[in-house]
């Protein structure tokens, strides 16, 4: 398995906290994953991998009283697949 380094790190500032406000959703990185029986190449794939990404927040300014917020995530990654906002009436 090779890290193909898809999301950018930032490097951290020390003083720069960042948020953990709102709710937590996993950006998946991308690997490549080679399965050989030594001599032959049996399988190669670029994967999305959970440990190779980085953790995101949603902001909770999303969430009010005068909307509704429907969030889908993947449920093999984490990743953040669909927001959907219905205002309030």
């Amino acid at each position: 398995m090779k890290d193909l380094k898809s999301v950018t790190i930032p490097p951290e500032d020390p003083k720069k906290k960042k948020e953990l406000d709102g709710i937590a959703y996993n950006v998946p990185g991308k690997a490549l994953v080679t399965l050989t029986d030594g001599k032959q190449k049996l399988y190669e794939e670029e994967i999305s991998v959970t440990q190779f990404g980085v953790l995101e927040f949603l902001a909770p300014v999303l969430f009010n009283k005068n909307s509704t917020i429907k969030v889908l995530f993947d449920p093999t990654t984490g990743a953040l697949i669909k927001v959907d906002r219905e205002e309030g009436k």
